[in-house]
């Protein structure tokens, strides 16, 4: 705040001066320095140094300041907008108490309302309520306690006024925005979430968002190589996570216009690492842009010129979480739908490695309810082609995945959990290659049947990404999670052991909703 310098000169001061300057010629000179501030305040000790010669005495002080950058008078803040309040110090600790201070000004009187009191960080995002009082009269004061005791105010007054319909921004999730879904690293322009913004007023000129990465910890920033913004087929915008931080800022090199009383659909993609060796991809890293709200988005009115900031709540979009290669199911028919006694088709379905990598097949859970009728000996046998005809090796004889067959009898919907087996019984793994089919049928031995009898069978699905403290886990990682139906690899580095922690579920896994694989019926 701009005002009078007050010096205060005290006795022991001044007879310290008198002595000095009493000194006989040669012996001793002295000089004395005073610090001078801008704004009144603002300077906790203003200090004096002394240099005699001959004496080696040298006496100096530590000068403390704060002083505000924003805002400094001039602005039009509007309630209900959010706005970032600026200062810089000297000499005073980060850990310092800042009391912040909304001060009005009427007439004779001065009223000072406390914002917040925080650490000395410079900044403070400082939403303003709708219920505020308006007028021109406002300045930001700062305070500082033990042991600075310092203080700064705007410069000159700045406005609050209220915020009409013609000012509004609006900023939200559009509808057409996609549900989780799973991605290949190192893919391009990787659709995150289509945002709607609105002007309901006059049309306002787009000029900047803030948007952040929401999501697991384990999930970092660094598996993002740059998000843009589009406007349909144009790019808009372009924007980096610096370093390790989860916020970005993006401001459009061209302005971009939202309607009068209108509104546009643009949409926020990312392009992704790679995942392998020395690569910055990590394996099952979940991936989510929001929108950051609270007026990090901002604009300038087409008619009246002001700057508009959304105070819209932030966004949360569904997400992709990213593989190096994925599986894609999908259900095949069976030979026949009526029901018989003897061995039977209960169910068929595909499974194909996604282009970008190889796919490892640990595990997956079928369910089987008989009604007026009895299975038994249920087993699923692998094939290379959709004929069902030539068999996956390295598994039991025909492409059997079982070394013994599961019994069902009247027990219903049991869930059987099919594991690829040698000939003699021991784990193994289907490796699916890029771009490669594996067709498995779910067979059973139908008896019992009489007339309106039915069999179902339906491959599961897992309805959550696994609970673990890393984004992927071993074999055993995953037999403990509740959601363990299906369990694959995709194959980070070269393919995948059990033990490896390179496993994860079936959860949005293409084709397999988390509500199952549709059943298979056949009836009599």
């Amino acid at each position: 705040m701009k005002g009078h310098k007050r010096y205060v000169l005290g006795s022991v001061l001044a007879g310290f001066l008198a002595v000095v300057l009493m000194a006989p010629a040669g012996s001793a000179e002295a000089f004395w320095g005073f610090g001078k501030t801008k704004k009144e305040n603002n300077v906790n000790y203003v200090g004096a140094v002394a240099n005699v010669k001959g004496g080696s005495k040298i006496a100096t002080s530590t000068i403390s300041t704060i002083t505000v950058i924003s805002p400094n008078g001039g602005e039009i803040l509007k309630a209900g907008n959010s706005y970032t309040i600026k200062w810089k110090t000297e000499g005073i600790d980060k850990k310092t108490a800042v009391s912040v201070f909304l001060e009005r000004i009427d007439e004779d009187m001065v009223e000072r309302t406390l914002i917040v009191t925080t650490t000395n960080k410079g900044s403070y995002k400082w939403l303003i309520p709708n219920s505020q009082m308006t007028g021109s009269f406002f300045r930001v004061v700062l305070k500082t306690g033990e042991p600075y005791f310092v203080s700064d105010a705007s410069d000159e007054n700045f406005s609050i006024v209220q915020l009409t319909k013609k000012d509004i921004l609006l900023v939200g999730m559009d509808s057409s925005s996609p549900a989780y879904y799973m991605v290949a690293a190192g893919t391009a322009n990787v659709l995150l979430g289509n945002l709607k913004i609105s002007a309901p007023g006059e049309g306002i000129i787009f000029k900047k968002i803030g948007l952040k990465m929401t999501g697991s910890n384990l999930s970092q920033s660094h598996n993002i190589r740059k998000l843009t913004l589009w406007d349909g087929p144009a790019q808009v915008g372009e924007a980096i996570f610096a370093g390790n931080s989860k916020n970005a800022t993006m401001v459009f090199p061209n302005s971009v216009l939202i309607p009068k009383m209108g509104y546009k659909i643009l949409a926020i993609k990312a392009d992704l690492e790679e995942i392998g060796l020395r690569e910055f991809g990590q394996q099952g890293a979940f991936i989510a842009v929001n929108y950051d709200g609270l007026g990090s988005a901002e604009g300038v009115g087409q008619e009246s010129g002001i700057t508009i900031k959304s105070n819209s709540k932030e966004t949360s979009f569904s997400g992709v979480r990213m593989f190096k290669s994925f599986p894609l199911i999908a259900k095949v028919p069976v030979p026949t739908n009526t029901l018989n006694n003897g061995s039977m088709s209960l169910a068929r379905f595909k499974v194909t490695a996604n282009s970008t990598g190889d796919v490892g097949l640990y595990k997956f859970t079928v369910k089987v309810y008989a009604n007026n009728a009895t299975v038994s000996s249920v087993n699923a046998y692998a094939y290379t082609d959709s004929g069902f005809s030539s068999a996956v090796s390295g598994i039991g004889a025909g492409g059997k995945m079982l070394n013994l067959d599961l019994f069902v009898s009247s027990i219903q919907g049991v869930p059987l959990e099919i594991y690829p087996q040698t000939t003699t019984g021991a784990s193994t793994t289907i490796q699916i290659p890029a771009g490669q089919t594996r067709y498995f049928d779910i067979m059973g031995v139908i008896a019992g049947v009489i007339s309106g009898a039915s069999v179902s069978t339906q491959v599961e699905g897992d309805s959550a990404y696994p609970k673990l403290a890393t984004l992927m886990g071993n074999y055993t990682d995953m037999e403990r999670d509740s959601n363990n139906d299906l369990i694959w690899s995709p194959n980070a580095t070269t393919a995948s052991t059990i033990t490896y922690k390179d496993w994860t579920n079936g959860y949005g896994v293409s084709g397999l909703p988390s509500t199952n694989l549709m059943a298979e019926v056949i009836s009599k």
